[in-house]
């Protein structure tokens, strides 16, 4: 299915108003902002963040960022050995993927550093890349359910 490698997991508290300027790197980034808001562009579209959002960015796209005030967050890095991601650049809701436990696991694991760590970090990578994958695929049922709802009206009608 995945097989994913992390390669970084930052945590940061801004007191406040910050800007990253364009930038890019050759593997996918999340970005859990716990708190605050603002705008991140990511491959020339702009979108808000806020409180218990997070942005996807995957390898090789210039994105930025500027806070509006103090912003509590977390952020991984990580390439994907095997398979692809259903989930494309921009911001998402946790409530939608529920990946905050799982990026709070990996800063556990990092700061432990107990037997099998680094195997362990991975798996958390792969079972974050599973929900952002989950989260897409009933986004995509819900549509279709939809549409089959549609064509059975118009069946019967």
């Amino acid at each position: 299915m995945f097989d994913a490698e992390l390669k970084f997991v930052v945590s940061n508290s801004h007191e406040k108003a910050y800007v990253v300027n364009n930038h890019l790197h050759p593997f996918y980034e999340v970005v859990f902002y716990k708190t605050g808001s603002g705008t991140t562009t990511i491959g020339g579209k702009e979108y808000h963040f806020e409180s218990n959002t997070f942005s996807l960015i995957e390898p090789n796209v210039i994105h930025n960022e500027t806070a509006f005030g103090p912003v509590d967050l977390i952020y991984i890095g990580f390439v994907l050995l095997t398979g692809e991601i259903g989930v494309k650049n921009g911001v998402y809701q946790e409530k939608d993927f529920h990946i905050l436990g799982d990026m709070e696991e990996i800063q556990r694991e990092i700061k432990m550093k107990e037997p099998f760590f680094e195997r362990l970090l991975n798996i958390d990578v792969e079972r974050i890349i599973i929900r952002l994958e989950r989260g897409t695929t009933r986004l995509g049922d819900e549509k279709t359910d939809s549409f089959q709802y549609v064509e059975s009206f118009i069946k019967l009608n």
